[in-house]
């Protein structure tokens, strides 16, 4: 398993979308991610089609 990247503490959180079209693994990235240092979960997703209809702005880049 690969190890997640921790950013140092001034620098600006990694921001993700996640996108899968199953609730529970959707729910469990998150909670994974969230509980990590420098993370931040802006949405979920349940295809690529619904993160299209995202606004620009919430798509972590």
């Amino acid at each position: 398993m690969t190890a997640i990247p921790i950013p140092s503490s001034n620098a600006a959180p990694i921001r993700v979308l996640i996108a899968d079209d199953h609730a529970i693994v959707r729910q469990g990235l998150s909670h994974l991610l969230t509980s990590a240092t420098g993370i931040e979960v802006v949405g979920e997703a349940v295809d690529g089609t619904e993160v299209c209809l995202w606004p620009s702005s919430c798509i972590p880049m």
